[in-house]
C-alpha cells in the first residue's frame, strides 16, 4: 500500500508525479490509501474503493443520481479499453481537483454513494 503522505509513486500515464499530486490535492479527506491495480492505482476512503487513478486521470465513484453533474460537466466515463466503459466512475473536473476543498466535498459525496451502493448489493 502507498503511504498518502509520503507517495514515490509513479502513475500509469505521462506525468509521473500525478499520483503525488492527487494524494496533496486530497489531504483535507481522512483515511486515503492507494494501492496498484490493473496498471492503475484504486483509492479508498474507509474501506471503499471509490476512486481510481488511470493514465493521468482521477475517475470517482458516482451514483445515478449525482452522474448527472459529471455529465453536465463535460465529464467522461471510464473506459478500460476500447468497448469496456465502466459507468460509475467520472473524470472529475480541473477547478475542482485544483481546489482541496471543493474535491473533498466532492469525494465525500462519491464516498456516501460507493456506501450506499455496497449496502444495496
Amino acid at each position: 500500500m502507498i503511504n498518502p503522505r509520503k507517495s514515490t509513486s509513479k502513475s500509469t500515464g505521462k506525468n509521473n508525479s500525478y499520483v503525488a499530486y492527487v494524494l496533496d490535492q486530497l489531504h483535507l479527506v481522512d483515511d486515503i490509501r492507494i494501492r496498484r491495480m490493473f496498471g492503475g492505482f484504486g483509492v479508498y476512503c474507509q474501506q471503499y474503493f471509490f476512486a481510481l487513478i488511470w493514465e493521468d486521470s482521477l475517475y470517482i465513484f458516482t451514483s445515478q443520481e449525482s452522474r448527472k453533474k459529471y455529465k453536465k460537466a463535460g465529464m467522461e466515463a471510464f473506459v478500460f479499453k476500447e468497448g469496456q466503459t465502466e459507468g460509475n466512475y467520472f473524470t472529475i473536473p480541473d477547478v475542482v481537483l485544483s481546489d482541496p476543498n471543493k474535491l473533498a466535498v466532492w469525494v465525500n459525496e462519491s464516498v456516501i454513494c460507493r456506501s450506499e451502493f455496497e449496502r444495496e448489493k
